[in-house]
């Protein structure tokens, strides 16, 4: 039989505080940091249920890693705790190239060409907007719009002042095993289930509103431009027999209901779990409600698995969406610690 496993390497907790439905844990020392890292596993076993002895004997038939942890590179420590190989890996997505989700990329790749014994070329998806220098305003009061077509010397005064802040650098130093892509990538298919890129997130008319702009400008050959991180891009993954999906997000800086409308159209199933950041900590009042209530239409949605970048609002705001209409909503746990382990029978 085969199982659907995603397992976090990296996020915002260590350690997992209570027993989940669904869930297979440790209380190992795992590290946390501000970043994320995914593992999303497809595993062949004889065990009707998996636990944490037997989860290590199963064999794997495809591993993909979604990010790669933030500076602080927690995926290196948290990953061996696991017991697994990193020759289990064969292809990584960026699901964009902020300094939290692609930390350990270079690292990483060596990890795995050390256990094979030999270079392998894992391929490492992203998108070709996300090799772009990037700057964030410090300064609420600075009118980031002046700047846009004017050469990158116009933010030096304004760096030196603190006002803004060039965001670590995506320079890898193992550039060839970088794949641009900027439309849907299928990574993995058998009969059971298929699992591809979102692509870049095509954003719907009448739902722009629902997309909260960074506030952040990208340098483009020397030029500046408005940074409407076009590079992020998420991973869906397809339960054929079980005719539905799960979502597996970075950060979600396209929107979450975008993200979802592109998923439901790249694959006409509906979503039965969203995991990841979500990206809503500064989202709140009729934006919120808004995003809350598209997604509660979604009859299919079971579980939600916030992380990251999903804040506490979206909790209380979903809940009481869902009591108003007297539905069932969709079950929440928040903040999801590195080694729990989200299984789906497939």
């Amino acid at each position: 039989m085969y199982k659907l496993v995603v397992t976090p390497l990296a996020g915002n907790l260590s350690q997992i505080p209570t027993k989940f439905p669904n869930l297979i844990g440790t209380f190992n020392p795992t590290l946390s940091e501000h970043g994320l890292s995914l593992l999303i596993s497809v595993l062949k076993t004889n065990d009707e249920k998996l636990n944490l002895r037997n989860i290590q004997k199963a064999k794997s038939v495809s591993g993909i890693l979604l990010d790669v942890s933030g500076l602080n590179k927690t995926i290196l420590h948290n990953y061996p705790i696991r017991k697994r190989s990193w020759k289990e890996i064969d292809k990584i997505v960026l699901s964009h190239t902020h300094y939290d989700h692609v930390g350990a990329l270079d690292e990483v790749l060596e990890k795995i060409w050390e256990e094979e014994g030999y270079k392998r070329n894992v391929p490492v998806y992203v998108h070709p907007y996300g090799c772009c220098e990037r700057f964030y305003k410090f300064d609420s009061s600075l009118d980031l719009e002046k700047f846009i077509g004017k050469p990158r010397s116009a933010l030096l005064p304004y760096e030196e002042q603190l006002r803004i802040e060039r965001l670590p650098d995506f320079k890898p130093k193992h550039t060839g095993s970088l794949v641009f892509e900027r439309e849907s990538v299928l990574l993995f298919e058998n009969d059971h289930v298929a699992i591809r890129t979102t692509g870049e997130i095509k954003l719907p008319k009448h739902l722009q509103g629902l997309k909260k702009n960074i506030i952040s400008l990208k340098s483009n050959n020397g030029i500046l431009e408005e940074d409407k991180i076009l590079d992020d891009q998420s991973i869906i993954v397809s339960m054929k027999k079980k005719k539905q999906s799960v979502l597996v997000l970075g950060c979600c800086h396209a929107g979450l209901i975008p993200t979802i409308l592109q998923s439901e159209r790249l694959t006409n199933l509906p979503i039965h779990s969203i995991i990841g950041g979500m990206h809503l900590i500064d989202t709140v009042g009729e934006e919120l409600k808004k995003v809350c209530k598209e997604l509660i239409q979604r009859k299919g949605l079971k579980y939600l698995y916030p992380m990251h970048c999903t804040g506490s609002n979206f909790f209380h705001e979903i809940k009481s969406e869902c009591e108003k209409r007297k539905m069932e909503y969709p079950k929440c746990f928040n903040d999801l610690p590195a080694l729990s382990n989200i299984v789906f029978d497939l």
